[in-house]
């Protein structure tokens, strides 16, 4: 089954990620849960650094010249890392962000825009930065933002925005005492019913979405409400 997906809508272009929830689950998981939040929406890259990566992520900025953006993370706190797949930092891959010690990633991710290995979780030495998602369309936005001009703090002269991050896949509770889910995607419209088959206990439901294809349904990922 096709990982889910994601759309960046931003003041430079669209760029589509996929999201690597079949091999990091907690990861790409927090970020489908944020991004069905709408936690993403109206922040800057705060940090752009050519010849490296793009960084985002940082609630604070949602003002692109607070002297807090970069410092921040989400509601819920951090989550523990995934040093689980050896998906290295490769061109167009989605890393976490962290402050260099062990489960300090929360909300803050970076795209990397040349092949950084030295930052894989696996490769000797401090930085330890998993992967769970890759550009998949649109990697000429990305390049475009990693180009742009900076001031010495390597914030963007002029602020780049996300409108909206749209996350192709919503999580849901499943009550095993029904084998319907009904879900909604405002993207796509959809409005329906799918049957499960129940089980012993409830159940976290993923439906992912697609604009060419029937919605699909995965069980067991696990996430807060």
């Amino acid at each position: 089954m096709a990982n889910p997906t994601a759309t960046f809508d931003t003041t430079e272009g669209q760029f589509e990620v996929e999201l690597f929830v079949d091999q990091m689950p907690i990861t790409a998981g927090n970020f489908i849960k944020l991004a069905n939040d709408g936690f993403y929406d109206g922040l800057h890259f705060h940090r752009v650094i050519d010849n490296f990566m793009i960084q985002f992520g940082c609630p604070h900025s949602s003002d692109p010249n607070s002297p807090r953006a970069g410092t921040g993370g989400p509601p819920h706190g951090t989550i523990q890392d995934e040093h689980t797949a050896r998906l290295s930092n490769e061109p167009g891959t989605l890393s976490m962000a962290n402050t260099g010690r062990p489960n300090s990633g929360g909300s803050q991710f970076f795209i990397n825009t040349v092949h950084n290995h030295y930052l894989d979780w696996f490769t000797p030495g401090q930085s330890k930065h998993p992967v769970f998602g890759k550009i998949v369309s649109g990697m000429d936005v990305v390049n475009k933002i990693g180009k742009t001009q900076t001031d010495r703090r390597d914030r963007p002269v002029t602020p780049i925005r996300v409108n909206k991050v749209t996350s192709h896949c919503l999580m849901m509770q499943h009550n095993p005492a029904s084998e319907l889910i009904e879900y909604k995607d405002s993207l796509f419209s959809h409005h329906d019913q799918l049957a499960l088959n129940p089980g012993p206990e409830p159940r976290i439901v993923k439906v992912c979405f697609h604009p060419a294809r029937k919605p699909e349904v995965q069980v067991g990922i696990i996430l807060d409400s």
